[in-house]
């Protein structure tokens, strides 16, 4: 069964650090207003889909966390920029088309499995 296993967010909107775990049959997003449901599912699609690559960047300040935006401005510097990281593991049945996409180290601690990573981050050209 394909489905997707895990979804760690970095920087997003109220998201500093986050991870959630996802049950392969049914899973229900609960929580008061505010508290992020939205942004989990918003994560996962800007990651599958690579939302905001190519577009205005613009709209990057309004889903920056706002506590990483005060820390820059405290300390303004090339290492404590605001970025976003989103990474979703997949779990693929070895015979799903195109899996082989998916598979190698897509994620932070460098391991092989299927999985898909974005990043919104200062182009290192511009340092």
């Amino acid at each position: 069964m394909n489905y997707i296993k895990n979804l760690t967010i970095q920087g997003l909107k109220k998201f500093e650090n986050f991870y959630i775990e996802f049950d392969k049959n049914v899973n229900i997003i609960i929580g008061e207003n505010e508290s992020g449901k939205s942004t989990i599912l918003e994560a996962i699609n800007i990651c599958i889909n690579q939302l905001y690559k190519n577009v205005d960047k613009s709209i990057i300040k309004d889903l920056l966390n706002i506590n990483n935006v005060k820390k820059f401005k405290e300390n303004p510097s090339i290492e404590s920029l605001p970025k976003i990281e989103i990474e979703i593991e997949f779990n693929l049945d070895n015979d799903s088309k195109n899996n082989f996409l998916f598979y190698g180290m897509h994620n932070n601690d460098e391991s092989e499995k299927y999985g898909i990573k974005y990043i919104c981050e200062l182009n290192k050209e511009f340092e």
